[in-house]
């Protein structure tokens, strides 16, 4: 098994995601460190409260490091960003780490303009794939679709092009 040592910081999109189809342990598996911000640990609770997605037990796992901001995102990421995406993204620059788990297309935009490097949920999958850690992508997409997660047809197909399904 490679040895885990690259940290990354993660969003409410992927862990939701991830948690709905039973994968997020494999944020653990793939990374050395998984960190989060505050903000999210908040976003996860208030998406569950307002029924906008199925509560997902066990989340926030408990290797899950959360880390407070010593100060606020930035005026741009604020202003272009929801509250977790720039704070992701404040965090992993405040902790000098170079890569950040972000779903949403403007998230995914904003951390490369900052020089950031980016996966998201299906890259996770992937990733976890090719290493043996996953047996089957498709199954995952099918159970995160059935749950609301919206994933876009051509990226689909992408994802099991590469995964070989």
């Amino acid at each position: 098994m490679p040895e885990k040592v690259e940290s990354a910081v993660v969003n409410t999109g992927p862990l939701l995601a991830l948690g709905l189809c039973d994968q997020v342990e494999l944020l653990h598996r793939l990374f050395g460190r998984v960190l989060t911000s505050e903000v999210v640990i908040a976003e996860l609770g208030r998406v569950s409260a307002q029924g906008r997605a199925p509560a997902v037990p066990g989340l926030p796992p408990a290797w899950l490091e959360v880390v407070a901001l010593e100060r606020p995102p930035d005026a741009f990421l604020q202003a272009y960003l929801d509250d977790g995406e720039a704070a992701v993204i404040a965090l992993a620059q405040q902790l000098g780490i170079s890569r950040v788990i972000i779903d949403e297309r403007r998230g995914r935009l904003a951390a490369r303009t900052m020089g950031l490097a980016v996966t998201g949920s299906l890259g996770i999958l992937l990733r976890a794939k090719r290493l043996g850690f996953l047996e089957a992508v498709k199954p995952c997409l099918d159970e995160m679709q059935s749950h609301g997660v919206w994933l876009d047809s051509q990226l689909i197909r992408l994802v099991l092009r590469e995964a070989g399904e």
